[in-house]
């Protein structure tokens, strides 16, 4: 019984470690990201609290409550995702567990952001951290309730990441079968609808395209370009382009495909343009079967 109660707990956990590990601990750069619907949320808590009068702001001026707030959450909805990203790629060769170093950083970008919160509060009220009691309070108050609004932002972006992957996962079969019907020659690339959502400079044949959140980072070879679309979009506007998917966020051009290089394990495509397009297991075999991948 007492183990029936525990699986809803560990499905979570399961599900933002590789969440985790796939936003932040495999990426191989620094990605630093603030969409709108970030923004709207902030803007919804920060209207919820001031509505609350929350820590005592029901005394002073509405219009100034809610303005504290509104910076105070768009500050963390910046300072929350910069920090995780900035710190899970500098802590990605430690071994401690990926629990620690969320834990640690949240912590981190909650002091960060109760720096802000006291100079806004010393704008809008003019208070000032009089005592170390003060100083005690303001950093606690800041990091339990922004770590708490942030891993609600973790999960749910968690639970649109896993939805996401399975849709991408069941096209697996018919993107192997594209790849090696691929009718579309490369220098035929402005009949593919994706490059009619282009600018005109930088339409040319095709090298790659990351997806990034919501956004398509779209690369050809005359530059790159960042396209508000589903990947599962772009991949049937695709279909009869020469080119397959690697990895549940990239998508790379067969003929841009110069060599393989293999680390630790993980297979990465060297294309044209010096990116390295990383395969995952799930995909390695399309990418073999398309001859794409050298052992």
């Amino acid at each position: 019984m007492e183990q029936h109660k525990k699986r809803p707990t560990n499905k979570l956990s399961q599900l933002l470690q590789r969440f985790i590990r796939y936003r932040y601990l495999m990426s191989e750069k620094i990605t630093l990201q603030w969409s709108a619907s970030q923004l709207m949320y902030a803007l919804f808590v920060a209207i919820l609290l001031g509505m609350l009068g929350v820590f005592d702001f029901d005394k002073v001026s509405w219009i100034k409550s809610m303005l504290f707030w509104i910076l105070a959450c768009s500050a963390g909805v910046l300072i929350y995702p910069t920090s995780l990203s900035l710190g899970f790629y500098w802590l990605k060769s430690t071994r401690f567990h990926w629990v620690v170093k969320l834990s640690f950083l949240l912590i981190s970008a909650g002091l960060i952001l109760s720096i802000f919160v006291a100079t806004i509060a010393y704008i809008l009220f003019d208070w000032m951290v009089s005592s170390y009691q003060d100083l005690f309070l303001l950093m606690t108050s800041v990091v339990i309730l922004g770590g708490i609004i942030h891993m609600t932002l973790l999960i749910k972006e968690a639970f649109y990441w896993q939805i996401h992957h399975f849709e991408l996962k069941t096209d697996i079969a018919s993107n192997t079968l594209t790849a090696s019907t691929s009718t579309t020659n490369t220098s035929e690339y402005h009949t593919i609808p994706l490059m009619s959502k282009l600018p005109q400079k930088i339409q040319a044949p095709l090298i790659c395209i990351e997806c990034q959140d919501h956004y398509l980072k779209i690369y050809t070879q005359k530059g790159h370009y960042l396209l508000l679309m589903r990947f599962k979009d772009a991949l049937k506007e695709l279909s009869h382009y020469p080119g397959i998917q690697t990895h549940r966020s990239w998508w790379v051009a067969n003929e841009a495909v110069e060599s393989t290089i293999k680390e630790n394990r993980r297979y990465f495509l060297k294309l044209k343009n010096n990116l390295l397009a990383p395969v995952s297991k799930s995909f390695q075999a399309s990418v073999k079967a398309a001859s794409l991948l050298e052992s």
